[in-house]
């Protein structure tokens, strides 16, 4: 006991000094077992966060057992954290990856894009003039850096073209664009291309236009009554400056589909046909496909695990107010929260975000008009409404940006709340919003374990 005890006292005083290269020595002396070194592994990362430090990778300590840990559960967690900054950069640990598994050092060197940091760049190459294999995937890298310096341009010229203009012209003229694509021939029959669309305008670049405007000097709302934003819509089509707005959005769903090929290539679902093309051409691969396949697999997971009948169910229907409940429960997701010190209905605010409905692509409201009306219709306390509402508002003058804006898709401004109507309309709201709760540590927590048992039980009653 007193040996093991003292083993743990030198290892603690080791770690405390940040003395890697001695604790690799005490582990090899002490023949120190793999289950131990990765409960060390485990807790001193917990503790000490040494993989966030550079002199722990730069130490021969991740050498030990090193085959093992790149093949079990710590492989994700190893990789992202030593390829996330450049300073970590080891090359005989690099080396003796490559040793171990060329196919995943390749993989995690490009999905944690590690080739965008100096040092780890220039550590690939070196390699690559003692291994030809390597030689063609310096070829893709220098590709994609390049791509990704005139994506980066661009993207800095839009950011100074779109804030010339006001916030509510450009959000204007991107629910006009996103109607004219749900409702082109091409699309309407195609859900695969309606959702990339979906994501690509929802989410991705409303959030660029978004936070290219939460800069103070730079957030600009020029119409003050919903009437002057209904006036200038039947209008807005012929008007010079949606001409302008429109070439803007154009070039910004381009600069998009440039992003995602990149990511295809980096998460492996694209590869170069050659790198000697000018323009080099990306083309998706099986591993693609198969995501497609599972992808389309989603609905009838959820339709099992979930516990609803889809029997006689049409549209919105489906999520009726008792199935969301039921949801709920088999997630174990609390039906109140706490917000801000006041206590949140989250069915409440669900039942809001499905009935809030205008035909309408984007309205205008006074905040105290809009309270006053929700609170009317829905017969909830003036107090209530105003929490909930304040939970799903985006205030530009006091919060800082979500990372997707559709979780709090109210946008005020001042005492003016903006609705998005173009873009708001037929989301999957249970989904947005539980994604929000997730990032309470403790509802997600609560989630996790609450799935497993759930998903246990099910199969223990279909097994009998």
């Amino acid at each position: 006991m007193t040996t093991c005890n003292n083993t743990e006292e030198k290892i603690n005083s080791l770690l405390q000094k940040k003395e890697f290269d001695s604790l690799y020595e005490l582990f090899e002396e002490q023949k120190y077992s793999l289950n131990d070194f990765f409960v060390f592994y485990k807790r001193s990362n917990k503790s000490k966060k040494i993989f966030d430090l550079p002199e722990f990778w730069k130490s021969k300590l991740p050498h030990f057992h090193l085959k093992d840990v790149v093949e079990s559960d710590l492989k994700v967690t190893f990789y992202k954290s030593y390829f996330s900054k450049n300073e970590n950069c080891n090359p005989e640990l690099n080396q003796h990856l490559i040793c171990i598994s060329k196919d995943d050092f390749i993989k995690h060197f490009k999905l944690w894009k590690a080739f965008g940091k100096d040092t780890f760049f220039e550590s690939f190459k070196q390699i690559a003039n003692s291994n030809s294999e390597f030689e063609r995937v310096v070829r893709e890298f220098e590709i994609i850096l390049k791509v990704q310096a005139k994506i980066d341009s661009e993207l800095n010229q839009l950011k100074e073209e779109f804030t010339k203009f006001s916030l509510d012209d450009v959000l204007l003229g991107y629910a006009l664009f996103y109607y004219a694509v749900k409702h082109d021939v091409q699309i309407l029959g195609n859900r695969n291309l309606q959702v990339q669309y979906e994501v690509e305008l929802i989410i991705n670049e409303l959030n660029f236009i978004l936070s290219a405007f939460s800069e103070k000097d730079k957030l600009r709302v020029d119409f003050s009554k919903n009437e002057d934003i209904q006036k200038i819509l039947l209008q807005y089509i012929n008007l010079t400056k949606n001409q302008q707005i429109s070439l803007l959005i154009k070039r910004m769903m381009d600069v998009t589909t440039e992003k995602g090929k990149i990511s295809l290539y980096l998460s492996e679902y694209a590869d170069f046909m050659s790198v000697v093309l000018n323009p080099a051409i990306l083309e998706t691969n099986k591993f693609f496909n198969t995501f497609q396949f599972n992808n389309q697999k989603s609905r009838l997971e959820e339709m099992y695990f979930m516990d609803i009948d889809f029997k006689n169910l049409k549209g919105r229907d489906i999520l009726l107010y008792s199935k969301i409940t039921k949801t709920l429960d088999f997630y174990g997701i609390p039906k109140n929260f706490e917000y801000e010190s006041k206590q949140i209905d989250f069915l409440k605010v669900l039942k809001l975000s499905y009935a809030f409905k205008t035909n309408k692509l984007i309205i205008l409201f006074e905040y105290e008009y809009l309270l006053e009306e929700i609170s009317q219709k829905l017969n909830w306390t003036k107090e209530e409404t105003k929490n909930i509402i304040d939970f799903l508002t985006l205030d530009f003058k006091t919060d800082k940006l979500p990372e997707n804006w559709i979780s709090q898709p109210f946008l005020r401004f001042e005492n003016k709340i903006l609705w998005l109507n173009s873009f708001c309309m037929g989301r999957r709201w249970e989904n947005i919003l539980l994604n929000r709760l997730m990032k309470d540590k403790s509802i997600a927590k609560t989630y996790a374990t609450n799935f497993e048992k759930q998903i246990e039980k099910l199969f223990i009653e279909n097994s009998l």
